[in-house]
C-alpha cells in the first residue's frame, strides 16, 4: 500500500511538473525566441548608391556611390518581426525574419529590404525610390554586442 501511495504521489508530481511548464498546449522550452541570436548591435560598412533623373525632357541623370561606416541596431518586435535602426540617417525598418535568418519586406512602389544573418554577421539591402530616382544601401557587418 505504501509503495502504491508513493508511486501515485510521484506520478502526480510529474504530471504537475509537465502541466506547469506547458501553456496553451506548448511547452515553454519550445517557445524560445529564435530571433534572440540576431538581436544586438552591428558595426557595418554601408555602400550607398543613388540615381536621379535631372532633366525630364533631355533624359539626363546623375548618379553616385559613397561608403560609410555605420551602426545598425537590431531589436525584436512582435510575431517574428525585427526592427533595424541605422545610425547614419536614423532610419528604422521592420521585416519578418524566418528561422534561418532570412528576411524580406516590400515597402510598395520602388522600395523594400532583404537580407540575412550568417552566424554573427548581417547582410542587408534597403532600396527606396520614386519615379525618376533610386536609392540603395547595402550593409555588411559584424555583431559587436
Amino acid at each position: 500500500m505504501k509503495k502504491k501511495l508513493i508511486l501515485v504521489s510521484l506520478l502526480i508530481a510529474i504530471l504537475f511538473a509537465i502541466v506547469g511548464c506547458c501553456k496553451d498546449g506548448e511547452c515553454k522550452k519550445d517557445k524560445k525566441d529564435y530571433r534572440e541570436k540576431w538581436v544586438g548591435t552591428y558595426e557595418c560598412e554601408e555602400n550607398y548608391s543613388w540615381w536621379r533623373l535631372t532633366g525630364i525632357h533631355t533624359w539626363t541623370s546623375t548618379s553616385g556611390n559613397e561608403i560609410f561606416q555605420t551602426i545598425v541596431v537590431v531589436t525584436a518586435l512582435d510575431d517574428s518581426l525585427l526592427n533595424f535602426l541605422g545610425n547614419r540617417k536614423g532610419s528604422s525598418y521592420e521585416a519578418k525574419v524566418d528561422k534561418n535568418g532570412f528576411f524580406f519586406e516590400n515597402f510598395g512602389l520602388g522600395g523594400g529590404m532583404c537580407g540575412n544573418f550568417i552566424v554573427d554577421s548581417l547582410y542587408m539591402e534597403i532600396a527606396n525610390g520614386t519615379q525618376g530616382s533610386k536609392y540603395v544601401s547595402t550593409y555588411k557587418g559584424k555583431k559587436i554586442k
